[in-house]
């Protein structure tokens, strides 16, 4: 899914930086022809376009007496020679899209005056190492920082209250440390965060509280996110908690995992691609959701309860080393391709010839092993 991901963003970079010129653009003809600009209904000034050749950029505070308040959408949009950018006081938002794909910048200075960044501004901006977000930010908008590979510190405002899909994913952060303010944060917000060891949060925290470095939602008992480069191969989730979030134990290096049986929800994509050779499902869980375990190629072992009713879409998609899994009587619905891998000789989805479902003699899912070509024992 990370591959999809990658090409739909990559497509839309090449067309937005083959289409790239601004609609109604005014250039400007005193002094300052690097930009291009329109103005909103108070006469301040939009940057829509820059044009210079300037590695190191320091953005005026005026364009022909216009006071600049915006970076517009793309304005910086596929700049890959600029290494550095400084944008004034004057500014009080960076829209969408501003510098995506700005890949040799390393440094930007962004003032106290911004309340607003856009989604994707600075996506796959790939060489800058630090930012700090100003004090009045309370949003960072989808996918704002997703692909700065090398971005290894990020100061959050005490101002910020969430954190949207995507936003940080991607990202070389290894620590992160999150303001009381915080309120909400995407399940995605993490996600491909190889280098994420630990949290930090403060004890008085109204929402989210790290233990040993995992950070959980007090207010609604959840795993939140296990730092995917946190030390250790084993790790027992806290008694307690209700449900394991989307992707909370994505991508991590764990093999053993303990799910306490107070755990009653787990959500899409919760142990996806993760090293996890063995779990056993708690008994109050009745939904093994899609894309579960998908691409747990390490994943032997399974042990599913009694009470499972649904398995959904591509649970067990890529398990290659899971040959034998039994089916509770309970479980009724089997999703599409549950059971599959990914044939690269003919580069399609296919059953899983490894895996043989043990199923009950006049269980349903003898009818779907049949159907969609999977090894089928009945007991």
């Amino acid at each position: 899914m990370k591959h999809l991901r990658t090409i739909t963003l990559l497509l839309i970079l090449l067309l937005s930086c083959s289409f790239a010129m601004p609609a109604m653009a005014v250039l400007n003809p005193s002094g300052f022809a690097d930009y291009e600009y329109t103005t909103d209904y108070k006469g301040n000034a939009i940057i829509t376009r820059y044009k210079g050749p300037d590695t190191d950029v320091v953005i005026p505070s005026e364009l022909d007496g216009h006071s600049v308040t915006s970076i517009g959408t793309r304005a910086f949009f596929c700049h890959s020679g600029i290494k550095s950018v400084v944008i004034p006081d004057s500014v009080t938002e960076i829209n969408p899209f501003a510098f995506t794909n700005c890949t040799g910048l390393s440094s930007v200075v962004i003032p106290d005056t911004i309340t607003y960044i856009g989604g994707y501004a600075f996506l796959y901006c790939s060489s800058i190492s630090s930012v700090t977000l100003p004090p009045s930010l309370t949003s960072i908008q989808p996918y704002t920082f997703y692909g700065c590979t090398s971005l290894c510190e990020l100061i959050l405002p005490q101002s910020l209250e969430s954190i949207e899909s995507y936003a940080l994913g991607f990202t070389g952060l290894s620590v992160l440390a999150l303001p009381d303010s915080l309120a909400q944060i995407d399940t995605t917000a993490f996600s491909d965060c190889r280098s994420l060891a630990a949290f930090e949060v403060s004890k008085d925290h109204p929402v989210y509280a790290v233990m040993d470095g995992v950070l959980y939602d007090k207010i609604a008992y959840a795993l939140v996110c296990y730092p995917p480069a946190k030390d250790g191969s084993s790790y027992a989730i806290q008694e307690g908690t209700q449900v394991i979030n989307a992707f909370a134990l994505s991508c991590t290096h764990l093999t053993d995992l303990i799910i306490p049986e107070s755990v009653v929800r787990i959500e899409d994509n919760a142990f996806a691609a993760s090293d996890l050779t063995s779990v056993t499902i708690p008994s109050g869980i009745t939904v093994i959701p899609k894309e579960a375990f998908y691409n747990c190629s390490n994943l032997s072992n399974v042990c599913l309860p009694e009470g499972i009713t649904n398995i959904g879409d591509n649970a067990f998609h890529g398990c290659r080393s899971l040959n034998t899994i039994a089916i509770p009587e309970s479980t009724a619905f089997i999703g599409q391709n549950a059971f599959s891998l990914y044939d690269e000789t003919t580069e399609t989805i296919v059953p899983n010839p490894n895996i043989t479902l043990l199923v009950a003699q006049d269980s349903p899912i003898v009818k779907y092993c049949e159907t969609n070509g999977l090894n089928c024992s009945v007991y």
